[in-house]
């Protein structure tokens, strides 16, 4: 394959593993998030720091605080260097607590992910990611507004787009749909 298209291909992969990141988180799929990093892969979130298997653990204590997620990726730039990426992405995320009492947990943060991903034989994997965090602040859901429409967002597997046929995980060994391309 002609090294542009590769490096196209490449690039989308590694987009692709960024938003089904996010997309586990939100839906608290713990299966998806750790497929998106190496076996070995380090996080470093604000208030943990550690191998990707003690992080999915880490985030089944932490993600159940709050009503709901919601992360939104923006620019995402991505370095190539053979089987190495640098990657910055922008994103914001919603945090919503859980009690609906507390404004401790209602948190919008500008934040972007610093990510070392490599190509390992199952695709483009996160190997090392810090998450920087540019601006926080406290806002207020409107739950009640949120409530008058249906289908709400829900946990894995009871959000509507499971049951829509979406994939939770990728359908190739790669990470994404196999491409063949003649050039």
């Amino acid at each position: 394959m002609p090294d542009p298209v590769r490096r196209l291909l490449d690039r989308e992969e590694i987009r692709d593993v960024i938003h089904r990141y996010v997309r586990g988180v939100d839906r608290r799929d713990y299966e998806l998030i750790r497929s998106c990093y190496h076996p070995d892969g380090v996080d470093r979130h604000p208030g943990f720091t550690g191998r990707r298997d003690a992080y999915v653990d880490w985030l089944r204590t932490i993600l159940p605080r709050y009503a709901f997620t919601v992360h939104f990726i923006g620019n995402v730039l991505i370095e190539l260097d053979d089987d190495t990426a640098a990657v910055e992405s922008y994103a914001v995320a919603y945090h919503a607590d859980a009690d609906p009492a507390s404004q401790r947990g209602n948190v919008i943060a500008g934040i972007r992910y610093a990510d070392r991903f490599t190509r390992g034989e199952s695709g483009w994997r996160i190997a090392d990611r810090t998450v920087i965090t540019d601006w926080a602040h406290l806002w207020q859901p409107d739950r009640a507004l949120a409530a008058r429409f249906t289908p709400n967002g829900a946990p894995a597997p009871d959000d509507v787009t499971y049951r829509m046929g979406f994939a939770a995980h990728p359908l190739s060994s790669h990470g994404s749909d196999a491409v063949d391309l003649e050039v």
